[in-house]
């Protein structure tokens, strides 16, 4: 099962079974926090991911940078 950080609570998600990890380009919400997440794995790996939206406003993110380049995590 694979796993990332949430960028906005910083909360470990795993990744639900419908994502396709060798082509998939598209959101997930934060199962803790409820942040729209925008993710991109190509063969396998994640090669991309933003925080789009947080629900809640006090909440800080952990990157402020648009896109955050991050190794498989297993």
């Amino acid at each position: 099962m694979f796993e990332i950080e949430c960028l906005a609570c910083d909360q470990t998600l795993e990744l639900p079974k419908y994502i396709n990890m060798d082509n998939y380009d598209g959101q997930l919400v934060c199962s803790k926090c409820k942040a729209l997440l925008h993710l991109k794995f190509v063969k396998d790996e994640l090669r991309k991911y933003k925080l789009i939206e947080r629900t809640r406003p006090g909440t800080p993110a952990k990157f402020n940078i648009g896109w955050v380049e991050r190794p498989i995590m297993e």
